[in-house]
């Protein structure tokens, strides 16, 4: 958990002026907040919104994460999960790579996978800030044409067969 406590120390730097720190719970909602975005359509700012719109029901971030859209932003915008001070130096992944290592670590020591191992690729799809392509924010993106979603991040996958888990 230490690693926990350095994003917090690191994003606490950046904060904005006038707000208080991210405390660890904030810091849970976020990624909660983060991967839930990653499952939900629709524009950002609406999935606050507590009034459905007649056809699907109001996501209504703000009462089942517990966390405001203002503080929520305020939040991801000091967000840091690698050593600002050591940024880049040579690695274009630096700001992420500690980030990305203790993930690994803890997963190492908790996940045991079983005989059935998959080798695969997926695509990472990147839009950039806002959702428009733009080519800052993300060290490498590539153009892969025979993709749907054809501009991204091209990974290498291991994955547990039995699982579904991607290892590696």
């Amino acid at each position: 958990m230490q690693h926990i406590d350095n994003i917090l120390q690191w994003s606490a730097t950046a904060m904005e002026a006038g707000q208080k720190a991210m405390t660890k719970d904030e810091l849970f909602q976020v990624l909660g907040v983060l991967y839930a975005l990653t499952r939900t359509r629709g524009r950002q700012r609406d999935l606050w919104n507590v009034s459905d719109d007649m056809l699907f029901p109001a996501a209504c971030f703000g009462h089942r994460f517990g966390l405001t859209q203002r503080r929520f932003q305020a939040c991801l915008r000091s967000l840091r999960v690698g050593n600002p001070d050591l940024a880049h130096d040579g690695d274009k992944w630096s700001l992420v790579r500690p980030f990305i290592d203790a993930f690994n670590e803890r997963r190492a020591s908790k996940f045991y996978p079983s005989w059935q191992l998959v080798v695969d690729e997926s695509v990472s799809s990147w839009r950039g800030k806002d959702g428009n392509y733009c080519s800052d924010g993300l060290p490498h993106v590539t153009k892969i044409a025979r993709k749907p979603e054809g501009v991204g991040l091209e990974l290498k996958d291991l994955a547990c067969a039995e699982t579904k888990v991607i290892i590696a």
